[in-house]
């Protein structure tokens, strides 16, 4: 769950991404009550979002703060630079394979 190190953290699926940042847990579990869409590990009660110890970068929720900025891509909220990486990477591959 660290945008720092995505690879080794863990990885949840989520139903939408926040179209705001969520600075703080009541935000974290008002956007779960409220797009049911939660941004915790699935086996915590969105009842006990509400403590600050769970927000951390080995989970079981995000640490804080968990920014807007984010594309909606195959089940998954990338932030936006992290997308902007896949698609250079991509593109530089295309274009690699396509010179030779």
């Amino acid at each position: 769950m660290s945008i720092k190190d995505p690879r080794e953290g863990m990885q949840i699926c989520v139903h939408q991404c926040p179209s705001s940042d969520i600075t703080s847990p009541q935000e974290a579990k008002n956007f779960a009550i409220h797009n049911n869409s939660r941004l915790c590990h699935y086996d915590t009660d969105i009842d006990s979002y509400d403590d600050d110890s769970l927000y951390t970068d080995i989970g079981p929720c995000p640490k804080l703060d968990v920014y807007k900025r984010c594309v909606f891509l195959h089940s998954r909220c990338y932030a936006l630079a992290q997308y902007i990486l896949l698609q250079l990477i991509a593109h530089s591959v295309c274009l690699f394979l396509t010179v030779r």
